[in-house]
């Protein structure tokens, strides 16, 4: 009978530590990849449709403020402004903006809180963790950011020192059981721009296990440059791209996504119009040619800010899509910048991020001593890459050794 108690405290004790010893998981999402909430206590708006004064309510996503007429209200929430004498970005005048949801899943999961119809966005990839024994709130947890601003503007807002708490807060409850940092798109550079220049190395090496980056846009993106030119209704298709391209135009997150110069080279044309190309180096040209006024101060701003590529210092495991059909160059006409494209040059990628900036990741590989290990997935696209049954099943062997 002793041997039968022994073997059942030793048995007991075994499945306790296995519990302590999975790695807890961060997540990192990407551009536009949590919701935003507002409240507006405003002295003008630019139509009679649009609210003034308001409690706290869902900004992003919410398809009551899509439609044709009430997308300017939309904008002129969301929206920043940039304030020539203090060098530092703001809300439009009498709009608060807030991030719900940090250190939880809630604002990651759905995009919306419609009882209609939801954005689903990290809903299966936390549902298949609920059912590997992960409890949300405690072991998987979500670090969503306002996707509007680039790293600097960030950590001024105090983004990276909540994360810091956060990932520190994971691993204390959780038995010191080194923490998962999972980033997604642009959560690649967002978490990135963390590791390598903020987080203590000797932090690092005892609070992280390891980083996984889920279609990370490293190296950028010609999908940006659609919003910059002639505006993107990025997937709310009741909203007039023309309306939406203000606000795009606005956000620093953006100009940070446009491809880099040092994966383009100077011949390779992003974008053709009637009266010239523009390539990676010809951004100040294109910005005056678009009249987007604040585009080189922006882009002069960002550009640095991960450049060149700086490894994170710990053990990277970087998954992307590939084989899908993906825009290599936008070609306009007569109507730019103000119609959409007539045409396009198509590449490899994820549908939105090109292959060459996906692979950005394979740079580390001699840029650090921790293990840096690529997998790509054919025909699986951008935001399928935190959904689809293959990745999470790879993530799901990974996390458990």
């Amino acid at each position: 009978m002793m041997y039968v108690t022994l073997a059942l405290v030793l048995f007991a004790h075994f499945f306790s530590v296995q519990s302590t010893t999975r790695s807890p998981i961060v997540i990192v999402p990407g551009l536009l990849g949590n919701q935003l909430e507002a409240k507006l206590d405003k002295d003008s708006s630019p139509s009679i449709l649009c609210k003034k004064k308001s409690d706290w309510f869902t900004l992003w996503v919410n398809l009551d403020l899509a439609a044709p007429g009430v997308d300017e209200c939309f904008v002129d929430n969301v929206k920043l402004r940039y304030d020539e004498n203090t060098k530092e970005y703001y809300n439009n005048s009498g709009v608060e903006v807030r991030v719900p949801g940090f250190g939880t899943t809630d604002s990651i999961e759905y995009l919306d809180n419609s009882a209609i119809y939801k954005y689903p966005y990290f809903n299966k990839f936390v549902k298949y963790f609920e059912g590997l024994g992960y409890t949300k709130g405690k072991d998987l947890v979500g670090a969503p950011f306002d996707w509007r601003f680039a790293p600097d503007q960030l950590s001024k807002l105090g983004y990276y020192d909540a994360l810091f708490v956060l990932i520190e807060d994971t691993y204390r409850n959780n038995g010191e059981t080194p923490v998962t940092l999972i980033a997604h798109s642009l959560g690649g550079p967002i978490s990135l721009y963390f590791l390598s220049k903020i987080a203590p190395s000797d932090w690092k090496d005892s609070t992280i296990k390891q980083y996984i980056s889920l279609s990370g846009a490293f190296g950028g993106s010609l999908h940006v440059l659609l919003g910059i030119i002639s505006g993107d209704v990025e997937g709310v298709f009741t909203a007039r791209p023309l309306v939406l391209r203000e606000c795009q135009r606005s956000n620093p997150s953006q100009v940070l996504l446009l491809p880099s110069t040092q994966l383009w080279k100077d011949d390779e044309v992003l974008v053709v119009q009637p009266k010239r190309n523009y390539t990676a180096f010809n951004y100040e040209e294109l910005f005056t040619d678009i009249s987007y006024t604040n585009g080189s101060r922006i882009y002069n701003e960002v550009k640095s800010l991960i450049s060149d590529f700086p490894p994170p210092n710990v053990t990277h495991y970087c998954y992307y899509g590939t084989d899908v059909k993906t825009i290599d160059t936008y070609i306009y006409g007569d109507s730019f910048p103000n119609g959409p494209p007539s045409g396009f040059v198509y590449g490899n990628g994820d549908g939105t991020v090109n292959a060459r900036s996906l692979q950005t990741c394979n740079l580390w590989k001699d840029k650090q001593v921790y293990p840096v290990t690529m997998k790509s997935y054919s025909k699986v696209s951008h935001f399928d890459m935190v959904s689809d049954e293959n990745v999470l099943q790879d993530l799901g062997k990974l996390l458990s050794t």
